[in-house]
């Protein structure tokens, strides 16, 4: 490729504009770049910009633009070298753009390869090359990063985010200024950049592969859109004003689905958030609330609408049920819905919990040593235990349980349990004679074990000492579901039912330590 020649920047084009009618189209660039920068991207002046740059037309008429505007720019250009020589031209082209505008230039080679983690090629390097840029803006202290997103590319998301189901946020399409990045040239459509281009000498590279319908965005600019274009002239520049209402109507759909999960907000003693259940049934747009509200806890779409299937009428789910998602889970809790944060395992999202099968094994069994934890016991299953220092819990008050009931984690205050097994301290050889791997100098020993008649416990909220015979039965658990139901016991008190409640005496205080439980069967 013979050395490209790039046409000085025009300070002072408007001026020029007014004698050549040549230079007009590159003159409406030039305002509305400089229009969309101090307006909708909310540029300070003054401030530098991250500009990524391909060497195609859209990315070098931004980069003219923005020289010509006299703006502190830094040039950015991802090199991924999957067009083989065809790549490699086009950073030599903007190497030769950054020498003779005389611009700081970084380049950073990446390695994309097939295929992997349900992730293109093409998205691998998306993200790779937005991470980077991301990390150049920290690095030079950058205002934000630019990009030369236009009016076609925005008619083209809209039409993909429609066909994929999109919401009203989906469907805003591309924002002028988004998470540290800007598109001052949103506005202009493709063909003005060109007239711009053409109309100053300003040189670009073409990319073969944007010509080729192999790809889904492809396909929507060569094919879908012209035939749009046949039999609604115009269509594409309504489309792209469709996703500039769509941002606005984002803004009023965010408000109005803050005031609608307000309402069915109930206080909550411990980390995450609660629904009121009955509420939500009764709200005409309940399954878009639930699906907002998971999708905060990384849930599909399609994994809420099922979770929504299974809760939408009373007596549709038994409570208790849980589903795991990558960020934290959803527990129903009789009338409420909890959404409790946190990583959990995604093996089975949308399953109702399951107890370990102990019934038949020797009870689960640990001791506290020096503030340790330890497992004595645990045929077929794995515990896991640590201290969580200062649990921001609550105040019990009024809670119905320190967690939502669950079936697999607990936490228990540190400083009740401690006492509670100093209590109950037994005679190193009476507990030998009963738990032949007790060694001398254990406490009692924590046990899992299957409920029976005569237990009680003080289940939260109250606290009153209650029958847990009469306790199941108040929460119309059958007879057949009984025999599943297992305790956690130190010596004769109980401490947690898992799946029902959890004992006031070792509920977690506010500001104190605590155990954080979990029971896993292997």
């Amino acid at each position: 490729m013979s050395q490209a020649i790039f046409p000085p920047p025009y300070t002072h084009l408007a001026a020029n504009a007014a004698s050549d009618p040549a230079l007009a189209a590159a003159g409406q660039v030039l305002e509305t770049v400089r229009e969309q920068l101090f307006g909708p991207c909310r540029l300070a002046p003054g401030r530098r910009i991250i500009l990524a740059v391909s060497g195609g037309l859209d990315s070098t008429v931004l980069a003219w633009t923005l020289h010509s505007l006299n703006m502190p720019l830094i040039l950015a250009h991802g090199q991924f070298g999957l067009r083989g020589a065809e790549s490699a031209a086009d950073q030599a082209f903007v190497e030769a753009m950054a020498h003779q505008w005389q611009l700081p230039l970084r380049v950073r080679a990446f390695a994309v390869g097939e295929s992997q983690a349900g992730q293109s090629v093409q998205m691998q390097a998306r993200n790779a090359r937005r991470a980077w840029l991301l990390e150049l803006k920290g690095m030079a202290s950058a205002h934000a990063v630019a990009t030369a997103h236009h009016a076609d590319d925005q008619a083209e998301t809209v039409v993909m985010r429609l066909m994929a189901g999109s919401g009203v946020e989906g469907l805003a399409g591309i924002r002028p200024r988004h998470e540290g990045f800007i598109r001052p040239m949103l506005p202009l459509p493709k063909a003005a950049l060109r007239a711009a281009a053409e109309c100053i000498g300003l040189p670009w590279r073409e990319d073969r592969s944007n010509a080729q319908s192999t790809y889904w965005r492809n396909q929507i600019r060569l094919e879908l859109l012209p035939q749009m274009e046949r039999m609604r002239p115009g269509s594409k520049r309504v489309l792209a004003r469709a996703g500039e209402r769509f941002a606005q109507t984002a803004v009023l759909y965010r408000a109005g689905l803050e005031a609608a999960t307000a309402a069915l907000r109930l206080p909550l003693d411990h980390p995450g958030e609660a629904w009121d259940l009955r509420r939500l049934r009764r709200h005409p747009a309940a399954a878009l609330l639930l699906e907002s509200r998971l999708k905060g806890l990384g849930a599909e779409r399609a994994q809420a609408a099922e979770c929504w299937a299974r809760i939408q009428t009373p007596h549709s789910s038994a409570s208790g049920a849980q589903w795991h998602f990558p960020e934290g889970r959803m527990v129903l809790d009789r009338d409420r819905l909890l959404f409790l944060p946190g990583q959990t395992s995604t093996a089975n999202p949308c399953a109702a919990p399951t107890l370990p099968k102990v019934l038949a094994a020797p009870p689960l069994r640990m001791a506290m040593e020096q503030g340790r934890l330890r497992v004595l016991a645990v045929p077929g299953h794995k515990v896991k235990a640590r201290m969580v220092e200062h649990h921001r819990s609550q105040d019990n008050s009024g809670a119905r349980s320190a967690l939502p009931n669950p079936s697999d984690r607990v936490w228990m205050d540190a400083g009740a349990l401690a006492r509670m097994m100093a209590e109950q301290r037994v005679d190193a050889r009476s507990q030998e004679s009963r738990t032949p791997d007790a060694r001398p100098g254990d406490f009692p020993a924590w046990v899992i074990r299957p409920w029976r008649s005569g237990d009680y416990f003080h289940p939260l909220p109250g606290g009153k000492k209650r029958s847990l015979k009469r306790y199941l039965t108040d929460r119309k658990v059958t007879p057949a579901a009984k025999k599943d139901v297992l305790v956690l016991a130190c010596g004769e008190r109980i401490l947690w039912v898992p799946g029902w409640g959890l004992d006031k005496r070792v509920a977690p205080r506010p500001g104190c330590p605590a155990w954080d439980l979990r029971w896993e069967a292997l």
